[in-house]
């Protein structure tokens, strides 16, 4: 696995300086930019390899969910498809679910469910901020094992935002 933090140089944290991050994209997209090497095929290839690399490593390391997953991968904590969120939590998601088709068919359970949405929401991003930045002060495996069951209700709780838009839209 590629390890973007090592391809910019940069530590290995949840939470990064994104502006730096930004300034070593640019300055690795300006000298390596494959029209440069016009004339020696084997430099302007190597330029695109890296270009490639360059935008991929970007991709992943400035949007924050892609980069705490990169991470747990590089610390041997990978989300799986196989991986289950704990029973009560799926028990709520299908609650929520039923919910939702209920209020498909009825305006003010509609924006109930919206609102309970938004706090869930909520709840995880602040549980996740907190536990992140915890993390990088101070790593510690039961937190990078929070961090990771956070991801995995956030990735269910995906699921419900995208049946909410299709069955009880507001």
């Amino acid at each position: 696995m590629t390890d973007y933090f090592a391809f910019y140089g940069i530590e290995k944290a949840f939470h990064i300086d994104e502006k730096d991050l930004r300034k070593k994209y640019l300055n690795i997209s300006r000298e390596n930019h494959p029209d440069f090497f016009g004339g020696d095929a084997s430099a302007q290839s190597r330029a695109m390899e890296i270009t490639t690399q360059n935008n991929k490593a970007y991709k992943v390391l400035s949007d924050q969910i892609l980069r705490s997953r990169h991470l747990l991968d590089l610390l041997g904590h990978a989300i799986t498809e196989k991986d289950k969120v704990p029973g009560a939590f799926l028990m709520g998601m299908m609650e929520f679910n039923e919910r939702i088709m209920d209020a498909s068919v009825d305006e003010n359970l509609r924006q109930s469910v919206v609102q309970d949405y938004e706090k869930l929401s909520e709840e995880l991003n602040n549980c996740f901020s907190n536990l992140t930045k915890q993390y990088d002060e101070q790593p510690d495996e039961s937190v990078l094992q929070a961090i990771r069951n956070i991801l995995l209700q956030q990735k269910y709780l995906l699921r419900i935002k995208e049946s909410l838009d299709k069955f009880a839209p507001l």
